[in-house]
């Protein structure tokens, strides 16, 4: 687990367009405005969160921009992740999936409630590549993560 969250929380993330209740929104009700995005927290392992915040994805003249938007309550964040914000601030990463991998390099964990796969689902399924992403033999693609993170 990522080092500096204090008490019994994790670093976690979520993403929104993943979840099983974001296909279920009306577009204009969803969180970001419908806008790819994912949640940063600090959870706890019983439940609920210190802090979070999104990371939203834009389009800007072309480009890839992202957003944090941090409220009062998620100011720790900036102390107890300081890696997270000075790779932001270095421009390591400008998309989402840069983002989550970063996350993951940070030990943080992938909470997001995906739908369950069938049986024949699982046989058929494969990950989402990153954009211009090509498959080699050294791939080690990975089925999302269904476990109990508490």
């Amino acid at each position: 687990m990522a080092k500096g969250l204090p008490g019994d929380t994790f670093l976690a993330y979520e993403v929104y367009a993943e979840t099983t209740w974001w296909g279920q929104l009306q577009p204009d009700a969803r969180p970001n405005e419908g806008r790819e995005s994912i949640s940063v927290s600090a959870t706890s392992r019983g439940g609920g969160c210190r802090w979070e915040f999104p990371v939203i994805q834009y389009e800007l003249s072309g480009r890839p921009a992202l957003r944090v938007a941090l409220f009062h309550t998620a100011w720790a964040a900036f102390d107890e992740i300081p890696g997270f914000f000075a790779g932001l601030a270095a421009g390591k990463y400008s998309r989402l999936g840069e983002v989550t991998e970063w996350l993951d390099n940070l030990d943080a964990v992938d909470i997001t409630d995906r739908p369950r796969l069938t049986a024949s689902e699982d046989q058929d399924w494969e990950e989402p590549r990153p954009e211009g992403h090509v498959c080699s033999s050294a791939c080690t693609h990975t089925r999302p993560f269904y476990g109990d993170y508490r």
